[in-house]
C-alpha cells in the first residue's frame, strides 16, 4: 500500500515538475503481450524454480491490483 501511495504522488510530480507523459497500453496490445507471455510461460513448466516464481509474481499481481484503479 505504501508503494502505490507514493508512487501515484511521485507520478504527479513528475508530470507537474517534468512534463512527463503517462499513456495506457492500448487493451488490444495488452492482449497480445499476455498471450505471448502465458506461450513464453508453457514453454518453462519443466522447471520447478521457474514455476515457483512465476506462481509467486501472479499471486502478488493479483493481490496488488485490486487496489489500482483506473480513472474513468
Amino acid at each position: 500500500m505504501e508503494g502505490i501511495d507514493r508512487y501515484s504522488k511521485d507520478y504527479i510530480e513528475m508530470q507537474q515538475k517534468q512534463g512527463v507523459k503517462f499513456y495506457k497500453t492500448p487493451d488490444a496490445i495488452l492482449q497480445q503481450q499476455l498471450t505471448a507471455y502465458d506461450a513464453a510461460v508453457a514453454k518453462r513448466k519443466d522447471n520447478p524454480l521457474f514455476v515457483e516464481i512465476e506462481a509467486s509474481q501472479r499471486a502478488f499481481a493479483e493481490r496488488a491490483v485490486r487496489w489500482i484503479s483506473t480513472p474513468t
